[in-house]
């Protein structure tokens, strides 16, 4: 769970009903993080800081009135969360092509051909983000439900976030290598770098969205699931 360990409330989805298939009988509740019986055990990333956690309930109580919507539909508000969130994570991921620009003129690189050539890259990759955030933000103002444009944009600033992660470190040389004080600016480029696999996971994985788009916008075939119209209580388990 993103941030458990500062949040005053999380959001849960649990199975409300097990008589109808597994994306029906969901229900969406409010949970208060300072009941008793939740346990938080943040998990250190490779940046060295925590972000993620693992949250253990034990015999929680959560009032009927922290339902959000009607009992069952708890599927269809955790993808519009999902949607919001994935909005959210690619307009706000990375850092803007000037940052990278000064960085490669103050490292003495930017006059080489090809560094000139990635820089030209990021700064494709940079608008292009930019211009799909602009799109969703425009939706969200008209009270529009993000659909799998969100996803477009999730992913894209994935990979916008990892090639840029790639550059930074390629412009240091074996100063990337370093860290901490150790490293040039203190490694606040190894920490950007360090730090895309947590966008990379984070509003559902680059192949989750590449699924949603494969499904969703390019009418690809689905896996087949023939537990998706079980009762859940019929599905096969371990």
């Amino acid at each position: 769970t993103s941030s458990a360990h500062v949040a005053d409330w999380a959001m849960m989805i649990a199975r409300t009903d097990w008589d109808v298939p597994k994306h029906r009988g969901i229900s969406y509740f409010l949970v208060d993080m300072r009941s008793p019986g939740i346990e938080v055990r943040p998990l250190v990333q490779i940046t060295g800081f925590a972000h993620f956690n693992e949250v253990f309930l034990t015999d929680v109580k959560v009032p009927a009135a922290n339902l959000v919507d009607q009992p069952g539909n708890g599927w269809r508000v955790a993808n519009t969360t999902l949607s919001n969130e994935r909005s959210m994570i690619g307009s706000g991921s990375g850092i803007s092509f000037q940052s990278i620009l000064e960085l490669a003129h103050t490292l003495g690189r930017g006059d080489d051909p090809l560094v000139r050539q990635e820089l030209a890259h990021s700064y494709t990759r940079f608008h292009l983000v930019s211009w799909l955030a602009g799109r969703a933000r425009a939706r969200a103002s008209r009270g529009d439900h993000l659909g799998p444009e969100a996803s477009v944009l999730k992913l894209l600033a994935s990979q916008k976030m990892a090639a840029d992660g790639d550059l930074v470190m390629a412009l240091q040389g074996a100063g990337g290598m370093l860290k901490l004080e150790d490293a040039p600016f203190d490694g606040m480029w190894q920490s950007y770098f360090l730090n895309q696999w947590s966008v990379r996971i984070g509003g559902g994985t680059e192949q989750i969205q590449r699924n949603v788009l494969g499904e969703r916008v390019l009418g690809l075939p689905s896996e087949n699931r023939p537990d998706k119209v079980l009762p859940f209580k019929d599905v096969p388990r371990n």
